[in-house]
């Protein structure tokens, strides 16, 4: 077992944090393009959207909008169809062939992408739709889906049973930082420069992760398959089967139920996550008059608060007080759904403000689901599972922008608001699962008990034979 030392989460804190550079800048960018390049609007009047708060801007913002959050939503759409696939099966193959091919393939497609992405944007006047280019590389390396899949496995590779659980949360700190400095940097360096420089820096930074990867990173798998994989060897029926097969076989103490409901928690997370990203940003500039710094200055600190309290509560709870992970998460979604409410009810900023002391521990829940499912399966499982719970998450995620997006669309106007109920409802349907998986875990002996019951069979067996 690898010593615990960081590895793969350097290049994953530079990588995530690009694409969440680039991504905070979607919305904005297709808002722009949409109002210039398809509507028609004067440019002067377009490059303002998003930065300037008067009335005759968020006039045309009203007009724009809909149609910008449309586009967005199925730019972001269609091009995930074929990672969802490819992740379907690269967690056998990587179980197969090793981590580290898989890291560095999606990092040098990654670098393509961007690099396409900044010379398109240098021509102001190209159609928004040209834009999908930049996603042909992206879909055929499953981009971030496949990279989070491998490095989740990764990490569970080179973690012992001790370590574990602060490893997934120091890979969930990880996310946040990520979070943070590509979400506070994006509008500023955006301002400073043009969309077009960001994804060339974007392009720079994930080139560094490639050559910081293949030099830096090593396998985390010690008994891969010495041989040349092939194209042929990623897809095969047997990758699909096994996903479907591990994760629905039958297992002691009512194990296999515990781990489809998970899988089941963690989509609807997914969804509502997913489902909610653009739309905020989108909700306070409508309600409220946000400007795109004020929004990513926003999540920059609310993520910093996230950062210490998931630390702070995972060691003190968890690795010192042993408390179990359903409880840490019923308390992260009771979080999450007080949240919503405020955002729901908001009438003004100190609302939104109030959110994150409220919602501080709603970062619990994906560390915790991921601590649980590590316990319930066999370290050659891993990879599986977690394909698994990425292509079932992803084609959750693929539904759900679009579906945000037309009920923001529907009550704009009347009440823009609506989106977080649906998210309250989500999380309380979460709630009422973990209520079951808490009921199930009660059922699991402790391992005396399991020991007493392994030696009262093995006497059985042996009274049975004389």
């Amino acid at each position: 077992m690898c010593r615990y030392r960081l590895t793969v989460e350097v290049p994953y804190l530079l990588f995530y944090g690009t694409c969440i550079m680039a991504g905070n800048l979607i919305i904005n960018l297709m808002t722009f393009k949409v109002c210039y390049n398809v509507l028609g609007y004067p440019e002067v009047n377009c490059s303002r959207l998003g930065r300037y708060t008067d009335n005759e801007t968020l006039a045309l913002e009203q007009i724009v909008q809909p149609h910008a959050g449309l586009m967005t939503a199925v730019t972001e759409m269609v091009p995930s169809t074929i990672p969802v696939l490819l992740a379907l099966v690269i967690g056998s193959w990587s179980d197969k062939f090793g981590r580290r091919p898989v890291l560095l393939f999606v990092l040098s497609c990654m670098t393509i992408s961007f690099g396409i992405n900044a010379i398109l944007l240098l021509f102001v006047e190209i159609n928004p739709w040209y834009l999908m280019l930049s996603t042909i590389p992206n879909m055929c390396c499953g981009g971030v889906t496949t990279f989070l899949t491998v490095t989740l496995a990764y990490l569970n590779d080179m973690s012992s049973p001790t370590t574990r659980a602060m490893r997934m949360v120091t890979f969930d700190i990880v996310q946040i930082l990520a979070t943070l400095w590509g979400g506070l940097s994006s509008s500023y360096i955006l301002y400073a420069t043009s969309y077009s420089a960001v994804y060339g820096i974007g392009c720079g930074i994930i080139a560094f992760c490639t050559i910081y990867t293949y030099f830096f990173v090593p396998e985390s798998l010690n008994d891969v398959i010495d041989q040349k994989p092939s194209f042929a060897s990623v897809f095969t029926w047997s990758n699909v089967t096994d996903l479907f097969r591990i994760a629905g076989k039958k297992r002691r103490y009512n194990r296999r139920y515990i781990i489809l409901l998970i899988i089941l928690c963690v989509m609807l997370l997914g969804f509502i996550s997913t489902g909610e990203t653009n739309v905020k940003t989108q909700f306070l500039r409508n309600k409220l008059g946000w400007t795109l710094t004020k929004r990513n200055v926003f999540g920059a600190w609310s993520s910093m608060v996230i950062v210490v309290t998931t630390l702070i509560v995972t060691y003190l709870l968890h690795s010192r007080l042993k408390v179990k992970e359903v409880v840490l998460i019923f308390l992260a979604l009771i979080s999450g759904i007080a949240s919503s409410v405020l955002y729901a009810t908001a009438d003004s900023d100190t609302n939104i403000y109030v959110s994150v002391p409220v919602g501080i521990f709603s970062g619990l829940a994906n560390p915790m689901f991921r601590t649980i499912l590590v316990k319930m399966i066999v370290p050659g499982e891993m990879g599986k599972i977690f394909s698994l719970l990425m292509v079932l998450n992803s084609f959750c995620l693929l539904g759900s922008a679009l579906i945000y997006q037309e009920i923001y669309n529907t009550t704009m106007t009347t009440h823009p608001e609506i989106f977080n109920y649906i998210s309250i409802g989500l999380n309380t349907a979460v709630s009422v699962i973990v209520i079951i998986v808490m009921i199930l875990e009660m059922r699991i002996p402790t391992e005396k008990k399991k020991i007493e019951e392994d030696l009262g069979t093995v006497s059985t067996e042996k009274l049975t034979e004389h």
